[in-house]
């Protein structure tokens, strides 16, 4: 089957319970270990997890019915700091999302799956509350992302990861409300801001 004719039987739609085997299975076969299977498992266990963040890919032909992707966003906060002397300040970003994971079955890679996942998702935040959220953080290929509208995070925002990294353009951002981020980071004065990820993260590393 051609790439566009697969495609054309990938539906993409929220996660529900039923899902959750069969996505800790995607997850584990696309990253070859479990450690991001285990991570979405911790994750849904977690206060801040909304349901409406998470989706599925389904490939449907026919009687064949399979979940071959799985994309999840988690509410993450931007703590800020001063250039100055790098002293944590009273400030942060709470409207901010992570994407993390995202997930393709191996045989299903390379035909589109991924980027219909993150255009669906995106365009479900953009027009329901989820509006509310300001930007989207990924540690990406830097090649893939923009596409999508992701931009350096470090260059132009200012925004760091917690841990090094060893290109700083892999660590992407995307404005959901234009314009509100780099406002926001201008507004404070000389700061930068570090991402500050759910324990659970940490736990499955």
């Amino acid at each position: 089957m051609t790439q566009s004719n697969l495609i054309d039987h990938i539906q993409i739609r929220g996660e529900v319970s039923a899902d959750y085997s069969d996505v800790y299975e995607v997850n584990k076969s696309a990253f070859e270990q479990d450690n991001e299977a285990r991570l979405v498992e911790k994750l849904r266990q977690n206060h801040n997890f909304d349901p409406n963040l998470s989706y599925v890919a389904i490939y449907e032909n026919g009687t064949q019915r399979l979940l071959v992707g799985y994309l999840l966003f988690f509410p993450i906060k931007i703590q800020l700091y001063s250039k100055n002397d790098n002293k944590k300040l009273d400030l942060s970003v709470n409207e901010c999302l992570a994407l993390a994971p995202i997930s393709v079955l191996p045989s299903y890679q390379n035909r589109g799956i991924g980027s219909k996942l993150i255009s669906y998702a995106l365009d479900n935040i953009k027009r329901s509350y989820l509006m509310s959220y300001h930007c989207i953080i990924v540690l990406g290929h830097e090649n893939y992302y923009p596409r999508f509208g992701f931009k350096p995070a470090i260059s132009q925002y200012h925004i760091h990861p917690p841990f090094s990294i060893e290109n700083e353009n892999c660590f992407l951002v995307l404005e959901l409300i234009p314009d509100k981020l780099k406002e926001t980071m201008s507004h404070n004065g000389n700061v930068y801001g570090v991402v500050e990820y759910p324990k659970e993260f940490d736990e499955v590393s």
